[in-house]
C-alpha cells in the first residue's frame, strides 16, 4: 500500500501546474463523491482511504460497483 502526503502531492501538482511543457499530458485530479458518474467521467480511477491508496484502476462500467464493494 502507499501512503500520500497531502503536502507532498500540493506541491507536487502546484509544480506541475507551473509546467508549461506539452511533451507529456497531465489530466487534473477531480474528487467523485457519486461512482456511478464514473464511466462518463474518468478513464482511470484512484480510490483512496486516509491517504492509503486502495485501488488504481481503468474505469469500466463494472469499476463503480468493484469500488463500491471496496469502500463500504
Amino acid at each position: 500500500m502507499r501512503h500520500l502526503s497531502t503536502g507532498r502531492t500540493r506541491s507536487t501538482l502546484s509544480h506541475l501546474e507551473g509546467t508549461r511543457d506539452d511533451s507529456f499530458d497531465l489530466t487534473p485530479p477531480c474528487v467523485v463523491h457519486d461512482l456511478d458518474l464514473l464511466p462518463r467521467l474518468a478513464e482511470r480511477a484512484i480510490a483512496l482511504r486516509h491517504g492509503i491508496v486502495l485501488a488504481d484502476v481503468a474505469v469500466t462500467g463494472h469499476t463503480p460497483a468493484q469500488l463500491k464493494g471496496m469502500l463500504t
